[in-house]
């Protein structure tokens, strides 16, 4: 009628709805008129005001409708797709070696994608530091941590941030956590992240002497992972640990692995791997140039529907003390069902901790299992 000019169609039409202010198709031609011009607060505003006048079932779905054609923008939009995506995650871990040190940690965390590129989480988790009967006279320490996070996701590239606090029942005391990281990724072809961490000393230095040190070391952590046309990978992990103790002790600890690809689902290669400290003390295990060679395998093949299955082993030599060193992992996902997704972990490994302030201690065993269990809701 108005050869598709809707500026002119708004005109007319609200000139006629002076005149006919109750006619429904002319109210209704007037919020497809405003649609049609790119006035879309106007037309809802039209269709909203227009419901609310009306209890015929016809023109009520006729008007939702309508709405229903409209964009939503500005809180509504916001609102209206929050959260992009929410997830529930209880989980346990738990370490324990032969040098009477034992490490649980269990907890919930709850994440929400508050826009496509921003998540938000928070965590709280229960733990204990516990010891053998050989150190019986220290008593299990029993903590308490929350925490929040905030995740930006922009293309390959993913930042965060996680703060928190944890609290010693026995002594009240307290402990920052802060974990910074930035993780670029393609797929499965490479990775490489860059980690900030700090927090109390036995949760990174693994010793139960450490129980009650007041000092929080901190660990700067650049990893990388490279897949090569499907036939070759190389991997490596650098940590620097700058350990604010009574001797301001440094470390270093790093490996550098190579594999070949036999078949799509095996790889095997070499490591190379160094434990370094500037200063050695009992509390710690701090070597001078702690150095191994292994060889490694992994195998995931036992892939099949929701399943999979990952199982790794190596063995290597520690050339200055000629002591063999094994360790195998596996890790198992499976989803239960569509919005459900279980995870096992574990880890078992044997070294030797005879050297330096250590000698007499040849044999070093641990073992480590995690499990989680994801819900999104």
């Amino acid at each position: 009628m108005w050869k598709g000019d809707s500026l002119t169609a708004v005109t007319e039409l609200e000139r006629l709805r002076e005149v006919e202010p109750e006619d429904f198709y002319l109210n209704i031609f007037l919020g497809d008129a405003y649609k049609s011009a790119g006035m879309n607060k106007k037309a809802r505003i039209q269709y909203e005001n227009m419901l609310d006048a009306t209890e015929d079932s016809s023109e009520i779905a006729l008007l939702e409708q309508r709405i229903g054609w409209l964009p939503v923008s500005g809180v509504k939009s916001f609102l209206s797709s929050f959260p992009i995506y929410s997830s529930l995650t209880p989980s346990a871990s738990y370490f324990s070696d032969n040098a009477g040190f034992d490490m649980l940690n269990y907890g919930l965390n709850y994440e929400i994608g508050a826009l496509d590129f921003l998540s938000l989480s928070l965590a709280y988790n229960r733990g204990s530091y516990l010891y053998g009967s050989s150190t019986s006279s220290l008593l299990p320490s029993h903590f308490s941590s929350i925490t929040s996070g905030i995740y930006f996701r922009i293309l390959n590239l993913t930042l965060g941030s996680v703060y928190g606090t944890k609290i010693f029942s026995a002594s009240s005391r307290k402990s920052d956590i802060l974990n910074l990281f930035a993780r670029f990724s393609q797929d499965s072809v490479y990775s490489f992240s860059l980690t900030y961490l700090t927090t109390d000393a036995p949760e990174i230095l693994y010793s139960k002497l450490l129980t009650n040190a007041t000092f929080r070391p901190e660990m700067y952590i650049l990893s990388g992972d490279y897949k090569y046309l499907d036939v070759f990978r190389i991997s490596g992990n650098y940590k620097f640990l700058d350990i604010n103790d009574t001797i301001k002790n440094k470390g270093e600890i790093y490996d550098l692995r190579f594999g070949k690809y036999f078949l799509p689902e095996l790889i095997a290669g070499y490591e190379f791997a160094v434990t370094n400290f500037v200063k050695t003390t009992r509390f710690y295990f701090s070597p001078h140039n702690f150095t191994s060679h292994s060889l490694w395998g992994e195998y995931t093949g036992l892939s099949f529907d929701e399943h999979n299955i990952l199982v790794g082993a190596k063995l290597g030599i520690i050339m200055d003390l000629y002591f063999i060193t094994s360790e195998i992992y596996a890790s198992y996902k499976v989803k239960l069902l569509e919005p459900l997704l279980f995870q096992l972990q574990g880890r078992l490994g044997r070294t030797t901790q005879d050297i330096g302030i250590y000698a007499g201690q040849s044999i070093y065993n641990s073992r480590s299992i995690f499990a989680s269990l994801s819900w999104a809701l």
